[in-house]
């Protein structure tokens, strides 16, 4: 059995967003709806992912934490059927773009958290990723954050400059939820391994998102592998024609070789 790669976007690895996967929730997923999965075959280190029918919605979740619950309660089935359907359940590895990357990064370091694990019947080890794979991700909510994102786990909107005047949305709870999601500021020594990829000149999530969550990483001793790229937008998926979405700045050669880092980072793993 190997390794699963839980994909916090659709498949196609497009870029960013948090997903929702309630209808894949609600039942056990036949094997024959999950794409690339092959009976019998012990190698299944792939993308492991839903149907589109799956995913309800892009970049415009409820507040915090109700698509960390999701997750969580995914990778939990997941684990459950693990032999079922042959793949590793201490191999599960959760993978996010940009806000995706904010999710997945979530659940590695909140898992531990009875506030996430206890409401859904479950324990921390249910919900348990066994290493992340993080593209060019938010990770803060202080300096250097992506307002949208953040707005969203916030207050599950954009604000307006008007709206952001408001005095009540000042509120200690508040400032105590924008800790919880300034991840950086909860990475410890129970999150796991983790493969982390940016690029300097992204002018959408600023690189110091990565750079501020290695040095928590490494002061943590969490084990580490990044790698960053010299050019490249934000949004880049694969940095290949095939997730160009017919965008020529969405090629970027420079920064094709991650998936092939990622690879042998899983090889290793």
């Amino acid at each position: 059995m190997g390794n699963s790669v839980l994909c916090t976007e659709p498949l196609e690895w497009k870029l960013g967003g948090f997903v929702f996967v309630e209808k894949a929730l609600k039942d056990i997923i036949p094997t024959s709806e999950i794409p690339n999965f092959v009976p019998g075959n012990n190698n299944n280190r792939r993308p492991f992912s839903f149907p589109p029918a799956a995913y309800e919605g892009c970049l415009a979740p409820e507040r915090f934490p109700t698509a960390l619950r999701e997750l969580a309660l995914l990778t939990a089935k997941i684990r459950e059927h693990a032999d079922e359907w042959r793949i590793d359940s201490e191999g599960i590895i959760v993978s996010g773009f940009s806000a995706g990357g904010h999710l997945a990064l979530s659940l590695g370091v909140h898992w531990d958290k009875e506030w996430l694990s206890g409401p859904l019947g479950l324990t921390p080890e249910q919900i348990r990723p066994n290493g992340l794979i993080l593209c060019y991700p938010v990770v803060t909510a202080g300096e250097g954050c992506h307002r949208g994102s953040v707005e969203r786990l916030l207050w599950g909107q954009m604000l307006t400059e008007e709206e952001q005047m408001i005095p009540e949305r000042g509120t200690e709870e508040k400032e105590m939820l924008r800790e919880l999601i300034s991840l950086e500021k909860q990475v410890g020594s129970h999150t796991p391994p983790v493969f982390l990829w940016h690029t300097v000149t992204d002018q959408t999530v600023p690189v110091r998102n990565a750079l501020i969550l290695a040095e928590a990483l490494i002061k943590s001793g969490v084990s580490l592998e990044l790698d960053l790229y010299p050019v490249g937008r934000h949004g880049l998926a694969l940095a290949t024609e095939e997730t160009a979405d017919g965008q020529e700045s969405n090629i970027e050669p420079q920064c094709q070789s991650w998936i092939v880092l990622a690879e042998k980072w899983l090889e290793h793993f």
